[in-house]
């Protein structure tokens, strides 16, 4: 008898693009990714970060921490 393995790949969909920021590495945004894979956000000078630094597709098929689906944001620095 032959036995039949089917495997299906777990992955999570691509984050957004964060205005005033980058997700790296840069696949985290293009395509799926597979559980595992971390991405970090970094915003440009002069913009802070709020939100999770990193996120981690998980073996669910999400992205964790969730943030209760909002994307980590970067915020301009007031100027006094």
């Amino acid at each position: 008898m032959l036995a039949l393995s089917i495997f299906t790949e777990i992955t999570c969909q691509p984050l957004p693009q964060v205005r005033d920021g980058v997700v790296k590495p840069l696949i985290c945004t293009a395509k799926e990714v597979s559980f595992g894979t971390i991405c970090q956000v970094e915003c440009l000078s002069g913009y802070s970060l709020v939100g999770p630094e990193r996120k981690q597709c998980t073996p669910e098929g999400m992205w964790a921490p969730e943030s209760h689906g909002e994307m980590s944001r970067c915020e301009g620095n007031a100027r006094t």
